[in-house]
């Protein structure tokens, strides 16, 4: 009876692993990473019963995400008959998102394991890494910075950034010191 049981467990194993590996190899759309952030920061900004830090880290997502989008569609919209120059548009809103939401992870992750005398420090390099690497031409410095002058957020950051450009400098730091 135990000889069965095993056969039973790994034929479910086996058949999960494939549709697994069959998931993996589909290609995912370019606008599914920013979509999903979106998405998924959306629900958590909306849910009354989430902590009051993790709404607020996700209105500022959300911001970030529709900031980003705001800026790229005029030239979207100019250009609409160029493919090109729209699946470039795409893909780098796709990289942007992803970049943003692991430098908002990583931001945290680092925050929670410094040690309390260096927490100002690590707050204070992260965000200003954002202000020292934008992404777009702005103009309008009180909405650029509508999050990064406010205490009352736990994501003080720039809303124009060049987030892979800020994750690629903020991975270069050695955090051991802090």
């Amino acid at each position: 009876m135990s000889q069965i049981f095993i056969k039973k467990i790994f034929m479910k194993k086996s058949i999960l692993a494939i549709t697994l590996l069959f998931l993996l190899a589909i290609p995912a759309n370019a606008q599914d990473v920013l979509k999903d952030i979106l998405k998924t920061s959306t629900a958590i900004a909306n849910d009354t019963t989430k902590n009051i830090n993790d709404r607020k880290i996700a209105v500022f997502k959300v911001d970030e995400l529709n900031y980003m989008k705001g800026k790229v569609a005029p030239d979207i919209l100019a250009k609409s008959k160029d493919m090109k120059f729209f699946n470039e548009q795409i893909k780098m809103l796709n990289e942007q998102s992803l970049a943003m939401k692991i430098y908002c992870d990583l931001y945290l992750k680092r925050e929670a394991e410094c040690k309390k005398k260096n927490r100002d420090k690590v707050k204070e390099i992260f965000k200003q890494a954002t202000k020292d690497i934008p992404l777009f031409q702005e103009e309008d410095e009180e909405l650029n910075n509508s999050y990064y002058n406010r205490d009352d957020y736990p994501l003080q950051f720039a809303l124009n950034c060049n987030w892979v450009k800020t994750l690629e400098l903020i991975r270069q730091i050695d955090w051991s010191k802090y």
